[in-house]
Formats: structure tokens, sequence, C-alpha cells
């Protein structure tokens, strides 16, 4: 999959990490894609954290656990 993003290097942002994570569940149910849905629309309306890279939030969860 090649979409601008450098896995490796820490550099997708936490809302293309949750549209890929929903993009590939298949099978799932309804009230879980209501779920995943729903979590998206709560990171849209939070403008800093949905362009927050992924790599520095798991770091900071690390590093705080």
């Amino acid at each position: 999959m090649d979409d601008g993003n450098d896995y490796e290097a820490g550099q997708i942002t936490v809302m293309a990490l949750l549209k890929r994570y929903v993009a590939l569940k298949q099978g799932v149910r309804y009230n879980t894609r209501v779920g995943y849905q729903h979590a998206a629309d709560q990171m849209v309306q939070i403008k800093d954290f949905q362009a927050e890279r992924a790599a520095r939030i798991a770091a900071d969860m690390w590093a705080a656990s």
C-alpha cells in the first residue's frame, strides 16, 4: 500500500491510522462499525488530536505507564 505514509518512521497520523484500521476490518457486526464511526467522528472534533502522529501518542502512553 503506497499512500504516502512512512509507517516505519511513524509518520502516520492518528486519523489515517483509524481509517486504515477500519478499512481492513471485514465482516464486523453493524454495532462494531457504528462504534468505529463514532470514534472517528469524535476525533474529527478534536483537531489537534487527529493530526497528531500515532508514534508520538504511543511513545507518550509508553512513558506514562
